[in-house]
C-alpha cells in the first residue's frame, strides 16, 4: 500500500502521524512524506506573480527540518521502513493531488486545522479540496480535543 502523508508542522500533522503509526506500525506500507511550501500566483501587469513574500532558502531549510522530525516520529511510532520524503512548491492542495496521482497512492493522509467558516470560505480548505478531487481514499485527521 502506498500512503502519501501531507505535513505542515501544525498539531494536525502530529495527530496525522500518530494515526499513521497506529494504522501501519508493523504492517507493510510505502510511506511518502510531503511538505508543500505554499506559492500562489496572481496575474500582474507583467504576468503571474507570487503572492507570498519569504526567503525560499529559509523555507526549504524549515521544511527539511520538519520532514526530519516527522521521519523520526514515524520511526519511534513503529513504522519500520523509512519513508520517502518530498518537498514541493505550489498550491498545497494541488500539489498533494498531483503527487498522489504521480505516485499512484492508495491513501492520502492529512490533518485538518479546524479553521472557522469565515476563514475556510475566504482562504479555502486544503483538506476539503483534496477530499473532493482525490483519485484515491483520503483520511483526514481532526485535531484531538482535550476533555476537561
Amino acid at each position: 500500500m502506498k500512503v502519501l502523508i501531507a505535513v505542515d508542522g501544525t498539531q494536525a500533522t502530529a495527530d496525522t502521524l500518530d494515526l499513521a503509526c497506529l494504522l501501519f506500525a508493523d504492517r507493510p506500507a510505502e510511506m511518502i512524506l510531503l511538505y508543500v511550501i505554499p506559492m500562489h500566483l496572481v496575474n500582474g501587469a507583467g504576468g503571474p506573480v507570487p503572492v507570498e513574500c519569504y526567503d525560499l532558502n529559509q523555507e526549504q531549510a524549515h521544511a527539511q527540518a520538519l520532514i526530519d522530525q516527522c521521519v523520526t516520529r514515524l520511526k519511534v511510532g513503529g513504522i519500520g521502513s523509512p519513508p520517502r520524503t518530498e518537498i514541493a512548491l505550489g498550491d498545497p492542495a494541488d500539489v498533494i493531488l498531483y503527487m498522489a496521482a504521480k505516485q499512484d497512492s492508495d491513501l492520502i493522509m492529512l490533518g485538518r486545522r479546524g479553521r472557522g467558516l469565515l476563514k475556510r470560505t475566504l482562504l479555502g480548505s486544503v483538506s476539503t479540496k483534496v477530499m473532493t478531487h482525490a483519485h484515491c481514499a483520503v483520511l483526514v485527521a481532526h485535531q484531538k480535543v482535550e476533555k476537561s
